[in-house]
């Protein structure tokens, strides 16, 4: 239960200490992150790299805990912390992710892991914690967007504690950007059935003559008809680095069912690789189309495969090249839509509740 992670009040007289509590409000605050046990392409453990690198960047003191094997560059195994005199892993902010959420209080125990303030980072549905008592325990609700529908998913929503909307921290800059020369194929990150595998097998069976590369995503597995499709290539589950596969491919399909940032997309858009994906709010917001009065990307509703074969059409001829003028419009328009995003600007709110204001 929450009492195993043990508050400990902040007090005037108390000393000057990154790691304990009633520090000095003048210093950069101390925040620890937990994540599960996942592959790095997982989406929360890639925006728990980016909260921690530019939550570094401004002075903040930040360690990262893993719940089991480190899938984190410098990560600490919470079970390490056994040994832990008490006090001594004190945070102003700890923010747990996914089912970490839940298993967190199981895991720490003993009152080695302190902190002032606990926030659950809401990458997905999973991340909403089943016991009341656990809700009622969380002091902020961090989310990606206000555009996806959080109460028809998560039962029990909106919580008591506050909601505070914290873009992860996209840097356009950790992406090279690449031309039209060089680029062919489509590329689907993830490509399970919850996000819109079914809709691959079928775009690929009637695009035979075009090449699709899949990467598979943290913690799901393509769907398995994909194996068996002759023009598709399913990529080794592995600590890939996607830039080169963004750079290279003259289209990202992503017939996700379900989103609630979409990460991936801003990715590829950064590279200068267009993007075809499915016709929901979060990801018209994402991609701040309305910001610039027309589409970022080729919205296509979920059940329309005349849609997503003509958009991939439209983007790519026969040899999988990219097509133009079509191709030029949404590699600028991308560009623009993935360099609206600064990760200070993003990443604000979280300072502000590390800091207690």
């Amino acid at each position: 239960m929450p009492a195993a992670l043990p508050r400990q009040a902040a007090g005037p007289d108390a000393p000057d200490d990154p790691k304990r509590p009633g520090h000095s409000t003048h210093r950069p605050p101390s925040v620890a992150f937990v994540v599960p046990v996942w592959d790095r392409l997982d989406g929360c453990v890639v925006a728990t790299r980016d909260m921690a690198h530019h939550l570094r960047e401004r002075g903040a003191t930040v360690e990262v805990y893993s719940l089991g094997p480190a899938v984190y560059p410098g990560a600490t195994q919470l079970c390490e912390l056994a040994d832990v005199e008490r006090g001594e892993a004190y945070s102003d902010l700890l923010v747990t992710t996914l089912y970490a959420t839940d298993r967190l209080p199981l895991e720490v125990g003993g009152g080695a892991l302190t902190f002032q303030r606990w926030a659950v980072y809401m990458h997905g549905p999973s991340s909403w914690p089943e016991n009341p008592v656990v809700r009622s325990s969380v002091d902020a609700w961090l989310i990606p967007s206000r555009a996806y529908d959080w109460e028809r998913h998560c039962p029990g929503w909106p919580p008591s504690r506050p909601v505070v909307e914290v873009e992860p921290g996209f840097d356009p800059r950790m992406y090279p950007q690449a031309g039209p020369t060089g680029r062919a194929g489509v590329l689907v990150v993830d490509g399970s059935q919850q996000k819109g595998g079914q809709t691959v097998v079928r775009v690929a069976g009637a695009l035979p003559d075009l090449s699709f590369t899949v990467v598979p995503g943290g913690g799901s597995s393509p769907h398995p008809t994909l194996f068996e499709l002759p023009n598709v290539t399913i990529l080794p589950r592995q600590e890939l680095d996607l830039s080169p596969l963004y750079r290279s491919a003259s289209v990202l399909l992503h017939p996700t069912w379900s989103e609630t940032f979409g990460r991936v997309l801003l990715e590829a858009q950064a590279s200068g690789c267009p993007v075809v994906c499915t016709d929901l709010p979060v990801l018209r917001r994402t991609l701040a189309g309305a910001q610039f009065g027309g589409d970022t990307a080729a919205f296509v509703r979920p059940r329309d495969l005349p849609g997503w074969i003509g958009a991939i059409r439209r983007l790519v001829d026969e040899r999988g090249a990219p097509r133009e003028p079509a191709w030029m419009r949404l590699h600028r328009e991308g560009l623009r839509s993935a360099w609206t995003y600064d990760p200070g600007l993003c990443l604000q709110p979280l300072w502000e509740l590390a800091n207690g204001t």
